[in-house]
């Protein structure tokens, strides 16, 4: 019997390996995965390379066991589970604690709490920090889509444009003439204001209450933060709206190339998009380099570069992440499908496939394609000052936009040219490589509070 191991100290190294046993292993197997107790993620990236080994075990294989240590989190607690132990629950054949066969008692428990992530839930399952997140799980009738990210579109529920207004505002494209387009009335949407309109919102449809878009409830860069990221900003949307347009790529594109296909054998395709602030002093840096150094040297990058604009020393630093994972067939397969030459995937077409999707170079047919709209998502996390990984099929790829710099757009996008990953391959094999696993996992991240002293 194959058995993996997810413990709190578990290297980059050690998760890439149990993929790699995972890879090697027969799907008509039994697999056990032993969780320990108090994972509780110090990094984006280490929460969500968790939740993609958790899908790669949850998807492939007849026989799967989960074991809880005796310790484990209270299950009867639904609120306060982590997505990773929720999932966990909900994909095993069978649940065991201490020798004994807990099945009964925690599916149950691990289905209504999924239940409840249809909507962005707050929770403290990753520790202290609050945690918001929606769970999707295309083969269940409740958690199929959410109200929350998906508006009806041609007679069906979907990720396109009469949900853009769940995510943001609509405003116009900055650096062109072109207009508004109308609102959709039947959703809601109405132009604002009233008397002189600007952009298009949408109100509640429900009695009591306005309507929130998740590009509000995303995290909000605050005080020095927010004044950095502005300081040259020459449009009249708001900043918060940017971050729901990143946020409106990512999940559309994630409903578009995960959701026809899952990754696994077993059909079971999940997705988890995730909100979170991550606050890092000296001593939580020092905990998180073991697993993510890349994302480590993008924080102390953003504390040297407030630095020389300010003058000030910079005693810690609150990090706002989006992450969006899917346990489709991944980008790079997805790409190739696409048009016609997923007999040509193979590990060292990987890479040229996924240039081809984030490159947006690639346009048989968008809808088919499902690709990153890449170079606006560039721009806006260089305003933001921000960093983003990308993690699929064997490979991560990630910018820092501090010490990358991203060169501006013209007033037409024009497709990003072939050499596009260049500035994303990070110049460790041991970052670079992570192993097969199923699906997609994306993370923006950006400085949301900063602490200065003198």
């Amino acid at each position: 019997m194959t058995v993996i191991e997810l413990r709190p100290d578990s290297t980059r190294a050690q998760v890439r390996h149990a993929h790699e046993i995972l890879g090697e292993t027969d799907p008509r197997s039994t697999v056990t995965l032993r969780l320990a107790a108090d994972l509780r993620p110090t990094t984006p990236g280490q929460s969500s390379a968790w939740l993609q080994l958790v899908l790669t075990w949850g998807q492939n294989f007849d026989e799967r066991i989960l074991e809880l240590p005796e310790q484990s989190p209270d299950l009867t607690a639904g609120e306060d589970l982590s997505d990773l132990l929720i999932l966990a629950v909900f994909l095993a054949s069978s649940v065991r604690c201490d020798g004994r066969d807990i099945t009964d008692d925690v599916a149950p428990i691990a289905r209504e709490a999924l239940e409840a992530r249809n909507r962005l839930t707050v929770h403290h399952g990753d520790g202290e920090a609050p945690t918001s997140s929606i769970l999707l799980a295309e083969h269940t009738f409740t958690n199929n889509t959410s109200p929350e990210l998906h508006e009806r579109w041609e007679g069906n529920l979907a990720i396109e444009e009469s949900a853009r207004t769940l995510y943001h505002d609509v405003w116009p494209t900055a650096g062109t003439s072109e207009p508004l387009r109308k609102p959709f009335s039947e959703f809601g949407e109405h132009e604002a204001p009233p008397e002189a309109p600007t952009h298009i919102t949408r109100a509640s449809l429900d009695a009591g209450g306005d309507f929130v878009p998740l590009s509000t409830r995303a995290p909000r860069p605050r005080g020095l933060a927010y004044e950095l990221a502005t300081t040259v900003r020459q449009q009249p949307k708001p900043l918060q709206e940017e971050i729901g347009e990143i946020l409106f790529e990512l999940v559309q594109n994630t409903e578009w190339h995960a959701l026809e296909h899952a990754g696994g054998r077993t059909g079971a395709n999940c997705r988890a998009v995730t909100f979170r602030e991550y606050r890092y002093g000296r001593e939580e840096l020092a905990a998180a380099m073991t697993f993510d150094p890349q994302f480590v040297r993008y924080v102390v990058a953003v504390a040297n570069h407030t630095q020389s604009l300010t003058g000030r020393r910079v005693d810690s630093l609150s990090i706002g992440t989006i992450t969006v994972v899917d346990s489709g067939i991944g980008l790079a397969r997805s790409a190739a499908m696409s048009i016609g030459e997923g007999h040509l995937y193979a590990p060292e077409t990987e890479v040229g496939y996924l240039t081809k999707a984030l490159a947006k170079s690639l346009r048989s047919r968008r809808r088919m394609l499902g690709n990153i709209g890449l170079a606006r998502v560039q721009q806006s996390l260089a305003n933001l000052r921000g960093y983003m990984s990308i993690r699929t099929g064997t490979v991560e790829v990630l910018r820092d936009f501090v010490t990358t710099e991203f060169e501006p757009l013209g007033e037409i996008a024009r497709p990003a040219p072939p050499s596009v990953l260049v500035d994303w391959i990070p110049p460790s094999e041991a970052d670079f490589v992570v192993g097969p696993r199923v699906g997609t996992a994306v993370t923006i991240a950006y400085p949301v509070d900063i602490g200065v002293g003198d």
